[in-house]
């Protein structure tokens, strides 16, 4: 399974490769890569608590940390 930040990474990828000037949707494409890599930019949040279930880790974030 990928993390949220894999799949926003793989996402900016995708919207790169795909972006050339004779697109007529290239603003879109622009600014969703923008505010992919804005959103990249920022730092993991740290898990407040772990939960551990079935011999696997779970991390538990406070809502305001996301």
């Amino acid at each position: 399974m990928m993390t949220k930040r894999e799949v926003m990474q793989r996402a900016l990828d995708a919207l790169e490769s795909a972006l050339s000037d004779d697109q007529p949707y290239i603003t879109k494409c622009v600014e969703s890569a923008a505010a992919l890599r804005a959103e990249l930019a920022k730092p993991e949040p740290e898990p407040a608590y772990w939960l551990v279930k079935n011999g696997e880790n779970f991390p538990l974030y406070r809502k305001e940390d996301l």
